[in-house]
């Protein structure tokens, strides 16, 4: 964190996150339950995945007029995620062996996949005599798992908060109006939208060779699931402060929902993932708080929470 003025900060954050996973299984041969596994069967596994992350950010704050304050943010972030797998097993063990070369049946597995994303947002923030604030702000992310003929997500937002009444005496203590709108979205799998080829052994006339087959067809369309969001409520104390009541309405779209669609059987492959379909919810969300004894010796708070929501597919 660095404040350079009075009224600007600044601030950057990085760093690596890292994980390793080691999967090692024997079954000797002719020991476990009965089935294919009585012939001895022998795995070794390694994943490794690490994540990077950076986080830069600004915000100058003004106070243009006497009852007025401004602050602006600007931000950027990177994230990337990165996954190895290397992985061999064998089946059929000879009498006494417990490693993978002392087995009839070999097979490997190796897979390398890293998912990118990188945004960015501008933020403004207006405020008028510590009651009414105003937030405007937009972004902008960029992902390597979108399709090659989708380029940008923009993902804008508003909201807006009122206190109606504040630090009032009577049966009325204070009360706060809230609205906000405003969208995100979901990332699709690293190679989701890649067509890929898959490479496996292969007998050809007796003899073992290396085989190719298609492994994915890709979604050039593909784009991120978006979801957006409207959220009304009001917060109240009532009764010197002994009754806090707080009151949500939402309505929720996703739309561009991730699904995997099955293909057709001459393509050879199950599914791909499309954007198809749309997921809605809207409800209402409310808490009342009692404090019904506050005494210097006992406090007794009664909390009621309630909810009513529907979801349509």
């Amino acid at each position: 964190n660095w404040r350079p003025r009075g009224w600007l900060a600044t601030r950057a954050t990085g760093g690596i996150d890292y994980s390793n996973t080691f999967l090692d299984g024997l079954q000797r041969r002719g020991e476990g339950p009965l089935g294919a596994g009585r012939n001895g069967r022998r795995l070794n596994a390694r994943t490794n995945t690490m994540l990077q992350t950076a986080d830069v950010g600004a915000s100058a704050f003004f106070s243009p007029l006497a009852r007025l304050s401004s602050r602006t943010s600007i931000g950027a972030q990177y994230n990337r995620r990165s996954l190895a797998l290397t992985s061999v097993s064998g089946t059929n063990l000879s009498p006494g062996s417990e490693t993978v070369t002392g087995a009839a049946v070999i097979t490997g597995a190796e897979q390398s996949a890293d998912a990118i994303v990188a945004g960015s947002y501008l933020e403004q923030t207006l405020g008028f005599d510590d009651r009414l604030f105003i937030t405007a702000a937009l972004r902008a992310d960029g992902g390597s798992a979108f399709g090659r003929d989708f380029q940008t997500a923009l993902y804008p937002k508003a909201s807006v908060s009122w206190v109606a009444l504040g630090r009032h005496d009577g049966a009325v203590n204070s009360a706060r109006l809230r609205a906000a709108y405003g969208s995100s979205g979901v990332q699709p799998s690293s190679t989701a939208a890649l067509a890929l080829i898959a490479v496996s052994p292969a007998l050809v006339g007796g003899e073992s060779l290396t085989g190719a087959r298609l492994g994915a067809v890709g979604n050039p369309n593909l784009k991120p699931e978006r979801q957006t969001e409207l959220e009304t409520g009001v917060d109240a104390e009532l009764l010197d402060r002994r009754v806090t009541l707080e009151a949500t309405y939402y309505d929720r779209l996703s739309r561009d929902a991730l699904i995997n669609r099955p293909l057709a059987s001459e393509i050879g492959l199950a599914s791909r993932q499309e954007n198809l379909g749309a997921v809605r919810n809207r409800g209402i969300e409310g808490a009342l708080t009692v404090t019904a004894i506050d005494n210097p010796g006992v406090t007794w708070t009664v909390t009621l929470n309630g909810s009513a929501n529907q979801n349509r597919l």
